[in-house]
């Protein structure tokens, strides 16, 4: 027999012994956990996945955090089947601290293209499908979200976090950085903190939990649509936005005395565009609708009157 003293703990009167309460309540489950459940059922019905890394100059972009690198492989039926892997150019020099975490040289950057060119290119790579990253919180959510708003395309892909699965299949670990959770599986890394490598490590992880931890059950597909949040719902088919030219102006600022920054300006009702003219590439500056940019560009040289990209780069007004 008990009695309670308050708190946590209870008097066991026949023995006079100070106990635990047994009934406590159970502690509330984090949402982390509750994210990983929903994430490990996807992943066991998921066949075909694309997994991700990049590499940054800083930690936010809106504190001038520019990505350098790119890597990511195609994962089918359990094995990687294709791989992206691209330097991007960040317009600066970057820093001593992140030469030395990622081997990358400003050498190595020169003459790469920017994020402008590789994004759209990197888009038709990964298409609709799911997204996996370790820590896909800064890599997806953070940077690449943000960063392919900038140049026009909205994306909704379904994504799993590595990070969040090891945290439910090994619960009290004391490390959960990718290169123990490779040392954990007996998974090589080398040349960690360079994109495609930890991207292709993190796929061997995603493709072992799946094997080992995860199990394809009739209606869980179901249960899934019924349960997860609105960010794991299928990504439905984006309605075509069409825009109609504004006004189209000329802008520069000196940078040095040698090199300044020229940009064309489009507004285009809803909010204003820009065509870079020292790289050529069109970039979102605050529309909120995906943007089609070979469609815009045809429209504003229409309005210009001018013959192709070419003219659009010499266009002052």
């Amino acid at each position: 027999m008990t009695t309670e003293l308050g708190g946590i703990f209870a008097l066991d009167v026949e023995t006079g012994e100070i106990k635990k309460e047994e009934k406590n309540k159970k502690k509330k489950r984090s949402k982390t956990i509750e994210e990983a459940e929903i994430m490990s059922a996807l992943l066991s019905q998921t066949n075909e996945f694309v997994v991700l890394d990049i590499e940054t100059t800083g930690l936010t972009p809106q504190k001038g955090g520019r990505i350098i690198e790119i890597g990511a492989v195609l994962v089918r039926d359990n094995a990687i089947v294709d791989e992206f892997s691209q330097f991007i150019y960040p317009e600066m020099k970057i820093y001593k601290q992140t030469i030395q975490l990622t081997g990358i040289t400003n050498e190595m950057l020169a003459g790469k293209p920017v994020y402008g060119k590789v994004l759209p290119e990197f888009h038709k790579f990964i298409g609709d499908r799911v997204i996996i990253a370790h820590n896909s919180i800064f890599d997806w959510e953070r940077f690449l979200v943000y960063y392919f708003e900038r140049v026009g395309i909205k994306v909704k892909n379904q994504v799993i976090d590595t990070l969040k699965l090891a945290k439910l299949y090994h619960p009290g670990q004391s490390s959960y950085k990718l290169q123990e959770l490779c040392k954990v599986h007996g998974i090589t890394l080398n040349n960690a903190h360079r994109a495609i490598f930890d991207a292709t490590a993190t796929a061997e992880l995603a493709i072992i939990f799946k094997e080992k931890f995860t199990k394809k059950e009739e209606g869980v597909s179901n249960l899934l649509e019924l349960d997860k949040p609105e960010e794991f719902k299928e990504p439905q088919q984006e309605k075509k936005t069409t825009f109609k030219i504004r006004r189209v102006s000329y802008w520069e600022k000196p940078i040095t005395k040698k090199k300044k920054m020229q940009r064309i300006y489009v507004n285009i009702g809803i909010g204003n565009v820009y065509f870079d003219i020292p790289t050529q590439t069109w970039y979102n500056k605050d529309v909120k609708e995906p943007i089609c940019f070979e469609s815009l560009e045809r429209q504003v040289l229409k309005t210009l009157k001018l013959q192709n990209q070419v003219d659009l780069c010499f266009y002052r007004n």
